[in-house]
């Protein structure tokens, strides 16, 4: 590493320590991955269903339905790809 390259990683590590002492205990969490379900209890049956027709995979009939149904809303002509991850939609975009 260069000497500017040295300075600016420690002028970075300092402005993370500065924010996570001063910004960031007064910020509520932010949860990005919890999974809601509805007071009915309906998601238990699809995962049953998945599991009891062995389709536990990022294909099958509720997602091929979930895609009829997406394009039908959306309308246009417009087609309509469900996928299991953002990094297979940035490749398939």
């Amino acid at each position: 590493m260069l000497l500017c390259d040295l300075v600016a990683v420690s002028n970075l590590a300092e402005l993370v320590l500065t924010y996570k002492k001063t910004i960031m205990p007064t910020k509520n969490r932010i949860y990005l991955c919890l999974a809601h379900m509805s007071e009915a209890g309906i998601e238990q049956k699809y995962i049953q269903e998945a599991f009891d027709s062995n389709w536990v995979v990022p294909l099958g009939p509720n997602v091929n339905g979930f895609e009829k149904e997406l394009e039908a809303f959306v309308g246009q002509d417009k087609r309509v790809v469900a996928l299991s991850a953002g990094t297979a939609a940035v490749h398939l975009a």
